[in-house]
């Protein structure tokens, strides 16, 4: 998790170690870390989601195929919901 004296991570922060993450474990599907980092950080200070929303410093495409990987989700098979 990440830590600051008072409370606040920057985004160039969050986002240097999301990437040294997703980089020290590529055979894991590095971009789940990135993912959770990100989402982290985004739950902790909500102000963050600007920068998701504007495509500034995080990337909505690693966010979503770290949780891809991190699910095991396929991206072209929508859920299907089963009745018994």
């Amino acid at each position: 998790m990440l830590v600051c004296l008072n409370g606040v991570v920057s985004p160039e922060e969050v986002e240097k170690i999301a990437r040294m993450a997703a980089e020290k474990n590529k055979d894991q599907s590095g971009l789940s870390y990135y993912a959770y980092i990100w989402s982290n950080a985004i739950h902790y200070q909500p102000e963050l989601m600007a920068l998701l929303n504007k495509r500034q410093i995080v990337s909505w495409d690693d966010m979503l195929q770290g949780w891809r990987d991190r699910y095991k989700t396929v991206s072209h098979q929508p859920a299907r919901l089963i009745i018994f």
